[in-house]
């Protein structure tokens, strides 16, 4: 659904002044994010999100294994590899991936034609805005 010529004059509007009252937001927004959508990340993937999942129990499953043990240096040693397990799969869960215009399915298939969804919707969105 596209904007309303009333809420487009009021969106430059607020862009205008936006630029007039902080210049140096607009450059700094302008040169952190890229210009080509290819080369923004994407927030999360669901691939690194469930192996990071399965990372973080399996860590907390060591923990729990360590406190089982008793006092001791086992214990304590399995605590800590647990407690780093568990980051580490809490970080590679949280990790944002490159987003690529051709990615590597389509490059293996051989079929260079194909869009994908992002670019299908597009297309959709820009036909939209045109009629």
């Amino acid at each position: 659904m596209s904007l309303s010529d009333r809420e487009k004059k009021i969106l430059a509007q607020m862009e205008a002044e936006l630029r007039e009252e902080d210049p140096k937001l607009v450059s700094k927004i302008n040169t952190s994010l890229p210009s080509d959508p290819e080369e923004r990340e994407s927030k999360l993937s669901p691939k690194r999100v469930a192996v990071g999942s399965i990372g973080t129990i399996f860590g907390l499953a060591v923990v729990i294994a360590g406190v089982s043990l008793g006092v001791g240096v086992w214990s304590i040693v399995l605590g800590v590899v647990g407690f780093v397990v568990m980051v580490a799969g809490v970080l590679w869960a949280l990790k944002p991936v490159k987003v690529r215009k051709n990615s590597s399915k389509q490059a293996r298939s051989g079929d260079k034609d194909r869009s994908g969804f992002m670019d299908r919707q597009r297309d959709q969105w820009e036909q939209r805005r045109g009629q």
